[in-house]
């Protein structure tokens, strides 16, 4: 993509005269992560958050970093498993002070989407990894979001929606099933 190049160099030469610019940092951010270079992005994306950025420049960023941060999950855990504790926490979405009852409502669901997405990506990373228990504790915690009463959406099942506990154990269920007899004795316990 000739003009997706274009723009990374003239942001980068934007850059050159203030390195520390975060919406600078925050555009060239969106540039990688567009062109598939997740790691820089990332990298970009906490600079930016790292250069007192105004509130909209904090968000966007904020936002860019968890969808960031989930793909790289989502292709390689383990290279993006140090990242957890950090991703986390993205998790949390800001409400600004002068929020409407309704911002802070759809604000609300997106919390719920990362916790979501949190939780699944986490428990099936684990059980790639044969990591068995630490899998069945986020789903467990996957399973317990909105309190059973309403549907949720499934990061790599994207047109579904289910109840989280449903669909919790039913992925517990297809672990167990899949564990060798040591592994399950400590699920079943």
């Amino acid at each position: 993509y000739p003009q997706l190049d274009t723009r990374i160099k003239e942001t980068q030469a934007r850059l050159g005269k203030n390195p520390n610019d975060p919406q600078g940092l925050l555009d060239l951010a969106m540039l990688q992560h567009d062109d598939g270079r997740l790691e820089p992005a990332i990298e970009n994306y906490r600079k930016a958050l790292d250069n007192r950025p105004t509130d909209e420049v904090r968000g966007k960023a904020r936002e860019k970093l968890f969808e960031a941060i989930t793909e790289l999950l989502q292709n390689d855990f383990n290279a993006g498993e140090k990242m957890l504790p950090e991703y986390e926490k993205l998790c949390e979405v800001e409400i600004p002070a002068d929020a409407t009852e309704a911002q802070k409502k759809l604000l609300g669901e997106e919390e719920l989407r990362r916790k979501s997405n949190y939780y699944c990506l986490v428990a099936k990373g684990k059980e790639n990894q044969g990591r068995l228990l630490d899998a069945f504790d986020n789903y467990m915690k996957f399973g317990t979001l909105v309190g059973n009463k309403e549907m949720v959406t499934v990061i790599d099942e994207p047109n579904t929606n289910a109840r989280p506990d449903v669909w919790a154990r039913g992925r517990i269920q297809n672990m167990i099933k899949k564990a060798t007899p040591q592994q399950r004795r400590p699920l079943e316990t």
